[in-house]
C-alpha cells in the first residue's frame, strides 16, 4: 500500500471484516462522492489476494473502469481489465476490473472468491443481477453514495447490511470534502410535466424550458458573475441544449466545448484534457459526467438539468467536492431548481435497504434562498452568509463560533438556529408544516415541536398576518379558551402583538353585545 489509510476509511474496513466473518455475505458500502470508496475497497482487494483468493470488480462505465484501474495501481495490486480492446487484458491475473457490458457477453468467466460492484444502487438491473447470479457461492460488495432507487424499490433483496463510515457533513467538518456554496439565480416551472421512470418526461421538459428563451442566457451571465474563471461543468438536459449553452458561453468569450454519449473516446479524453489544464473552461454534458470524474481542480458545478433523482442530483453535485489547494469552497450553480426540490446536498440522509413510498420531494436538508444574491442556505439558518460576511458559513448548523446579529456579536445559544423546543438540543431534522411554521423534530429526544419559520414569518405581509390572525381568532373561539390567547399565539408566531385594532371590542355592557350581526 502506498499511502495510508483515512481514520473512516480504517473503520469501515474494519466494520466490513466484522460483519463477513459473522456469517453476512452481501453488504453495501455508502460513502459521499470523493471520500475513497474505491481506495477503501482497493484494502479489500489486498486482504482477499493474501488469502489466495481471486477478485472481480463490476463496473458499467469507462471513467469507472479507469478510476478503480488507477487506484489498484496505487496499492501495486497486479490486476487485468475485461473491456472490449482495453490494452490491460490478463485474463490470469487474480483481480479482474471488468465492464459489465462486455463480460455479459462472454463465456469464459473469471474466478472469484469477492465480487465488487461499483455503483450499487444499479444492483437490481438484469445484466447486474445476471452476472452476480455466475457466483453464488463469492461474498458480495455493493459500492454507491446513495442506496436509493427512483422506483423507490429497496436493495434489500440484494444486500444484508449498510456500512456507513462518514457522511458528507462529516467529511467536509473534517476537511476531506469541499463546502459547496449553493446559489439559485432561477428556477424553472416544472408544474404540470408529468413522470417518466420516477424523473420528469424528458420530453415534455425540453418544450417546457424551450419556452423560456432568457434561460440559457441566464446560465452565462451567472456564471460571469458568481464563478467566472473557474473551472466547470455543467450538466445539460440535452445534447441540443448542451450545444446551445456551449455557444453562448462563446459568444461571451469563454473557452467552451461540448460532451455526450457519442463523442468518441479519445475526443473526450483531450476535452477533459484541456479543461484540466486550464485551456477550456467550461465542459457543458449530457449525463456522461455524472459517475467515475474526477478533477479536484473543479472550482463549479452548473446544474441546467431538473431532475428527481437524489442519486444523479448528488452525483453531479459531488464532482466538485474535492479540495484543490487553498480552495475553501466550491460554486454550486443550481438553474434547474435541484436543491428546492431535493433539499441541502450536505444533509444528513438516512439511508435504508427498505422499499420507501414515492413522495413528491425530499425534505430532508430543507434550504432557502436569499431574495438579495441567491445564494441558498439551510433552513434553520436566518442569515445569508454572503450578505452579512461575519456570520459563520457551515454545512448546515453554526459551530460554536459567535456570529453577527444586528450588528453585534452573540453567543451560539442566542443565535437563530432552530432547536429542539424540548431539550434544545441542535440535532434537528426539519420539514415544511405551512408557510409559516416548521415542523421540528429533534433527534436526540424524538421531541416533534410546531416553530416559527423564522425567513416567511418576517417577510409575512399584513394581510397575510391579518389572515392568520383571523384564524387564530376561530381556533380560540371554538374552543372556549380566554380572549387573550389569541393575541399570544401571534406573538409566538410573529415576534410582536396584533394591532389593537385587529382584536374584538369589549361592548359596552352585555345587552349592546350581539355575537352575529
Amino acid at each position: 500500500m502506498k499511502f495510508p489509510p483515512r481514520p473512516y476509511q480504517s473503520n469501515g474496513h474494519a466494520e466490513l471484516r466484522e460483519k463477513f466473518r459473522a456469517g453476512l455475505r452481501r453488504l453495501l458500502l455508502v460513502m459521499p462522492t470523493g471520500t475513497g470508496k474505491t481506495g477503501l475497497a482497493a484494502m479489500i482487494i489486498e486482504a482477499t489476494l493474501q488469502k489466495g483468493n481471486e477478485v472481480l470488480f463490476l463496473a458499467h462505465r469507462k471513467e469507472l473502469i479507469d478510476q478503480c484501474s488507477r487506484t489498484l495501481d496505487l496499492f501495486g495490486v497486479e490486476h487485468g481489465v475485461i473491456k472490449a480492446g482495453h490494452w490491460r487484458d490478463r485474463p490470469h491475473a487474480p483481480v479482474q476490473v471488468a465492464s459489465v457490458q462486455t463480460l455479459i457477453k462472454r463465456t469464459d468467466r473469471p474466478r472469484a472468491r469477492v465480487v465488487i460492484l461499483d455503483e450499487a444502487h444499479r444492483s437490481l438491473n438484469d445484466t447486474n443481477q445476471t452476472i452476480l447470479g455466475w457466483y453464488p457461492d463469492a461474498l458480495s460488495l455493493g459500492l454507491t453514495a446513495t442506496p436509493t432507487r427512483l422506483d423507490g424499490r429497496g436493495l434489500g433483496a440484494m444486500y444484508e447490511s449498510i456500512i456507513a463510515p462518514i457522511t458528507m457533513r462529516e467529511a467536509i467538518e473534517q476537511g476531506y470534502l469541499l463546502q459547496p456554496r449553493v446559489y439559485e439565480p432561477d428556477r424553472p416551472d416544472l408544474t404540470g410535466i408529468r413522470r417518466s421512470r420516477g424523473d420528469y418526461d424528458q420530453g415534455q421538459l425540453s418544450e417546457r424550458l424551450a419556452t423560456q428563451p432568457k434561460r440559457v442566457g441566464n446560465l452565462v451571465e451567472n456564471w460571469l458573475e458568481l464563478a467566472e474563471g473557474q473551472r466547470t461543468v455543467c450538466f445539460a438536459m440535452s445534447v441540443e441544449d448542451s450545444q446551445m449553452i456551449v455557444a453562448r458561453y462563446k459568444e461571451a468569450g469563454v473557452a467552451a466545448e461540448h460532451l455526450d454519449g457519442k463523442t468518441p473516446e479519445s475526443e473526450r479524453d483531450a476535452i477533459l484534457a484541456r479543461l484540466a489544464s486550464g485551456q477550456t473552461l467550461v465542459v457543458s454534458n449530457v449525463d456522461v459526467l455524472v459517475e467515475g470524474y474526477d478533477l479536484p481542480s473543479l472550482g463549479c458545478i452548473q446544474l441546467a438539468r431538473p431532475t428527481l433523482s437524489i442519486t444523479r442530483f448528488l452525483q453531479m453535485v459531488g464532482r466538485g467536492s474535492r479540495p484543490y489547494e487553498n480552495q475553501k469552497y466550491f460554486v454550486v450553480l443550481d438553474h434547474a431548481g435541484c436543491c428546492h426540490k431535493l433539499g441541502d446536498p450536505t444533509a444528513d440522509r438516512t439511508w435504508s435497504l427498505e422499499d420507501r413510498p414515492k413522495r413528491e420531494r425530499d425534505d430532508e436538508g430543507m434550504m432557502l434562498t436569499c431574495d438579495t444574491c441567491a445564494l441558498m442556505r439551510p433552513a434553520n439558518m436566518l442569515r445569508c452568509p454572503r450578505c452579512h460576511p461575519k456570520t459563520s458559513w457551515q454545512s448546515s448548523m453554526f459551530t460554536g463560533l459567535p456570529i453577527e446579529i444586528e450588528g453585534k456579536l452573540v453567543k451560539r445559544e442566542d443565535s437563530n438556529v432552530m432547536k429542539c423546543g424540548k431539550c434544545r438540543s441542535e440535532r434537528v431534522d426539519l420539514e415544511r408544516y405551512n408557510d409559516l411554521q416548521i415542523v421540528v423534530t429533534c433527534r436526540d429526544c424524538s421531541a416533534r415541536t410546531y416553530q416559527p419559520d423564522p425567513v416567511s414569518t418576517r417577510q409575512a405581509s399584513e394581510e397575510r398576518r391579518r389572515a392568520e390572525y383571523q384564524r387564530l381568532e376561530g381556533v380560540r373561539m371554538s374552543r372556549g379558551f380566554k380572549e387573550g390567547w389569541t393575541a399570544h399565539q401571534y406573538r409566538e408566531l410573529f415576534g410582536d402583538w396584533p394591532p389593537k385594532q385587529w382584536r374584538p371590542q369589549r361592548p359596552a355592557s352585555d345587552d349592546d353585545y350581539v355575537p352575529f350581526e
